[in-house]
């Protein structure tokens, strides 16, 4: 993560720095349920564009992946558009 706005993120990943709006209704988790605000420069993390012609993210993920399902809840195979570390 290189930046971070009120509505918006800016993610580096290995072929491109791009920056992304956050929808209302944005998934955001770092170690369980967070508020952006929870989400810092540098922090590493997992994404789903919503709308890639838009640059809208519909999930943000940082800190510990286990933390950020849902109870009870395994972990699986999902399509995520970027990851940053």
């Amino acid at each position: 993560m290189t930046a971070v706005g009120s509505v918006s993120v800016t993610i580096k990943t290995a072929t491109a720095t791009t920056a992304y709006t956050l929808p209302s209704t944005v998934d955001i988790d770092k170690n369980g349920e967070a508020a952006l605000s929870a989400i810092a420069v540098g922090d590493a993390v997992t994404f789903s564009v919503q709308d890639t012609n838009a640059k809208q993210i519909d999930k943000l993920h940082a800190g510990d992946e286990a933390k950020n399902m849902p109870s009870g809840s395994a972990p699986s195979c999902s399509s995520s558009s970027g990851t940053t570390g």
